[in-house]
C-alpha cells in the first residue's frame, strides 16, 4: 500500500513549457478594461501625517451599485484629503 502512495506521487517539477507565460493551453482570461471603457490610473499619495484615509489603502469593489442587475466597478486611491485624485464608479 504504501508503494501505491509513492508511485502516485510526482516525481519532480513540471516541465519547462508549462511554467512559463508562452506555454500554450486555454485561454481563461482576458482583458476587456479599454474596450469596455474602464480607465483608472492608481495614485498613491501620502501627507506624512499619518491620516486615516492614507492608512487604509486603496480598494476596489463589484457591486450591483445602481440595483439594474448587472455588476458595477467602484475603484478607490490612496491618497490624501486634499488631494485631486477621485474615487470611481464605472457603470455596467
Amino acid at each position: 500500500m504504501l508503494s501505491a502512495l509513492f508511485a502516485s506521487c510526482d516525481k519532480g517539477p513540471p516541465a519547462a513549457a508549462s511554467r512559463h507565460s508562452h506555454a500554450r493551453g486555454p485561454v481563461w482570461f482576458e482583458d476587456f478594461t479599454e474596450r469596455a471603457g474602464v480607465r483608472f490610473v492608481h495614485e498613491v499619495e501620502t501627507s506624512g501625517k499619518y491620516l486615516f484615509s492614507e492608512s487604509i489603502g486603496s480598494g476596489g469593489a463589484v457591486l450591483d451599485f445602481d440595483n439594474d442587475g448587472q455588476l458595477d466597478i467602484y475603484l478607490i486611491h490612496n491618497v490624501n484629503p486634499s488631494s485631486r485624485a477621485t474615487n470611481r464608479l464605472f457603470h455596467q
